[in-house]
């Protein structure tokens, strides 16, 4: 939202700065200039009525041929020049509804930032996470994370990630904003704690928190607990459908997902030092050079 606040303000600033350049190079051209008493203007016009008549538009070239008989040429003493300038300004004007358009993009980004900035403000305050500028427990552990911020503040909260194997944490912690595509298949051993995720979520939608804040899937969570286990990257890959590529990124999310869980649990050193053994044991062999 910062940088959209900030390319908004820049913009205002060229935009005043072209506005006066075109209103200074309007300045320095004749009276005639743009209109088809300007000898420049002409030969354009000109120009336009033969391209008319290839298009076969008759009556827009009839209405050009009338401007240019009611006009009576000027005189002008520099074509040239003024032709230079002409096209100096037209190409200042462009850039001008560039910019323009591009500060109403923008600012329609603004407006839609903020908005979901409200909302999710709003969300959080009936969640408990703050208080006006007061920061509660739980918002002060989300803000040390960056993915699905919610979801997993509240999954520790939950007391799951402290309560369950190591292995099946790191299970869980997989989903976390993993979207699997339609024929993703994975294998493996059944994982009790994983049947509690779907009951969380659906107590946070229960209370108003949008899906895109609870994006999380069983699928990765058997490759996780396997490779916490001691399994093989071979192995891995003969459990599910998914490429190493797609493999390497689901433990590359979840080991910085980790880190993000150690920071945010300063103030509980059983959980801050799990979400290190845990990351410690996932960031080995083929995964830890993937980085």
């Amino acid at each position: 939202m910062h940088q959209v606040k900030k390319k908004k303000i820049i913009l205002e600033q060229e935009i005043e700065i072209v506005s006066k350049r075109v209103e200074a190079i309007k300045e320095t051209l004749c009276p005639e200039s743009r209109t088809l008493a300007c000898p420049v203007e002409r030969v354009k016009a000109r120009r336009q009525l033969k391209r008319l008549r290839w298009k076969g538009r008759k009556k827009e070239r009839e209405l050009l041929q009338k401007q240019l008989s009611s006009c009576s040429p000027k005189k002008c003493g520099n074509t040239e020049k003024c032709r230079e300038t002409t096209e100096r300004l037209k190409q200042t004007e462009d850039y001008l509804q560039m910019l323009k358009q591009e500060y109403r993009v923008v600012s329609e980004q603004a407006k839609a930032l903020f908005a979901e900035f409200k909302e999710v403000r709003d969300l959080l305050e009936r969640l408990g996470y703050f208080k006006g500028r007061e920061f509660y427990p739980r918002g002060i552990f989300a803000l040390e994370l960056h993915v699905q911020e919610i979801l997993v503040t509240e999954l520790a909260f939950s007391g799951i990630l402290e309560e369950a194997q190591p292995a099946e944490v790191a299970a869980i912690l997989a989903g976390v904003e993993f979207m699997p595509s339609k024929n993703t298949r994975v294998t493996g051993p059944d994982i009790p704690v994983l049947r509690e995720m779907p009951a969380l979520k659906r107590n946070l939608l229960k209370i108003g928190v949008p899906e895109r804040f609870c994006i999380w899937s069983n699928l990765p969570g058997p490759l996780t607990y396997a490779w916490y286990n001691g399994s093989s990257f071979a192995r891995l890959l003969e459990m599910t459908t998914l490429q190493p590529g797609d493999i390497f990124s689901i433990f590359r999310r979840e080991i910085d997902l980790l880190r993000q869980i150690e920071r945010a649990a300063a103030g509980n050193t059983a959980l801050a030092e799990r979400a290190r053994a845990i990351r410690e044991r996932l960031d080995r062999e083929e995964i830890a050079l993937s980085f």
